[in-house]
């Protein structure tokens, strides 16, 4: 797993209140009971994917973090894989991606950061695997972000959203093409646009069903 230290959900948790933040620009002390509230979404649900990810996909050599918030689930993908894939973190907000630097530092789990989706496009055009963990129910237009991430041509994408959760920054409607849906139709539009760029998602019985692992069709029969 490489020489990094290993991170858990309570460890990176302490590290992230310790930290002196503008946490409003980071937009994580909106909970009430930041003990519960931020440490589920941020650690113990993508602590999870992560794990997942990495068991199916074990030989990936390069693995990109969409969205990735705080950085909790690209340390721990960088932890997981260690020196046999390129991690690299992508989320726009800024604020974000500092603390994320943060975390990379203090845990030895260096992995590359990018803010800026044109300039990662044409950096590293192709990847592996590609994670989007808890982005999507923020997204008014998800489809657009799926196009952004098949646009790296990756073997395979790992999502999770809780698009029925009521919870902080989660969206009610969202815009498909030139049309508003509500939260449940926006799960049928996922699956049918990634089966129409040519992936299938795989039939697994996962953690709290999530997340949703989806590959290319050639590929399925593989993994």
């Amino acid at each position: 797993m490489g020489m990094y230290k290993k991170l858990t959900p309570t460890e990176l948790k302490k590290f992230m209140f310790g930290q002196k933040l503008d946490w409003d620009a980071v937009r994580l002390k909106s909970f009430d009971d930041e003990k519960y509230g931020l440490a589920y979404c941020f650690f113990f649900y993508s602590y999870n994917y992560t794990k997942v990810t990495h068991k199916f996909f074990p030989e990936a050599k390069s693995v990109l973090d969409f969205g990735a918030g705080a950085g909790a689930s690209t340390a721990h993908l960088k932890y997981l894989y260690g020196d046999n894939a390129e991690v690299v973190y992508f989320d726009i907000n800024k604020e974000y991606a500092n603390l994320a630097s943060r975390i990379s530092d203090a845990y030895g789990a260096k992995f590359a950061i990018s803010t800026s989706y044109e300039v990662l496009k044409r950096s590293i055009p192709k990847f592996d695997v590609v994670c989007c963990f808890e982005t999507l129910e923020h997204c008014y237009e998800p489809i657009k972000v799926l196009e952004q991430i098949l646009s790296f041509n990756p073997h395979a994408v790992v999502l999770s959203a809780s698009f029925l959760l009521k919870a902080l920054g989660h969206l009610d409607k969202f815009k498909v093409g030139e049309v508003e849906v509500d939260k449940r139709q926006v799960y049928r539009e996922i699956k049918k646009f990634m089966f129409s760029r040519g992936y299938v998602r795989l039939k697994v019985k996962l953690w709290n069903n999530r997340p949703w692992i989806y590959v290319k069709k050639e590929d399925a029969d593989n993994v």
